[in-house]
């Protein structure tokens, strides 16, 4: 796992919290209207499921983790092979990224019956498959790569992945709402003792 984003090689010997992290997806809805709108819709519908179903003997599994496995995934393959598994955009929200398309993507799965949403008693929203993934849709290698990222983070909280992606360089460099670009997977994620105004110059340069 040495080498890969979202090795947590660094944190070793963090406390894990235990706070109570709220509904995530504040993302603005988009309408998902061309043809290669729907391919990422597609793909992230079926990317989740598959997450979900590695996912089911994990007590602790909402929103939040699946929205941090999807993007480490998507972020690694990226910066592995140059491009991502499901193509989606993620914009920096308060616990994190977030993948636009994410909430049409659940609701599309519930009207189908291929998935509920159950809220626990920490009021976190787990998506349940009804049916398996359609994993025809993604490379053996890619699936591999959400495999890998799921056991880096199975036994982690979601408040624990919260915080670490707050320390990826593209959450640091965007601003909230605003669209965390895919070639930050190329920046080191040690910390950066910028100055506001140099912030803001790599951010105008990131939107360039």
């Amino acid at each position: 796992m040495g080498g890969m984003i979202f090795s947590c090689a660094h944190c070793v010997g963090t406390k894990e919290g235990e706070q109570i992290i709220p509904e995530e997806g504040a993302a603005v809805p988009r309408v998902m209207t061309t043809k290669a709108d729907k391919k990422k819709l597609l793909k992230l519908k079926e990317l989740s499921l598959y997450i979900a179903e590695q996912c089911r003997d994990i007590a602790r599994f909402g929103n939040v983790k699946l929205n941090k496995i999807l993007y480490y995934a998507d972020f690694e393959a990226y910066r592995v092979w140059g491009e991502p598994i499901t193509g989606a955009t993620y914009q920096r929200d308060t616990y994190g990224p977030v993948p636009l398309g994410m909430r049409a993507a659940r609701e599309e799965l519930q009207r189908e019956r291929a998935a509920i949403v159950l809220a626990d008693e920490r009021r976190q929203k787990r998506l349940v498959p009804l049916r398996p993934a359609v994993t025809k849709h993604f490379k053996p290698e890619e699936l591999a790569l959400v495999k890998a990222v799921v056991e880096e983070f199975r036994h982690r909280t979601a408040g624990y992945l919260s915080r670490e992606s707050h320390k990826r360089a593209g959450w640091r460099l965007a601003k909230p709402g605003e669209e965390i670009p895919y070639y930050t997977a190329f920046i080191p994620d040690v910390p950066l003792k910028l100055t506001e105004g140099e912030l803001e110059w790599a951010r105008q340069m990131a939107r360039a």
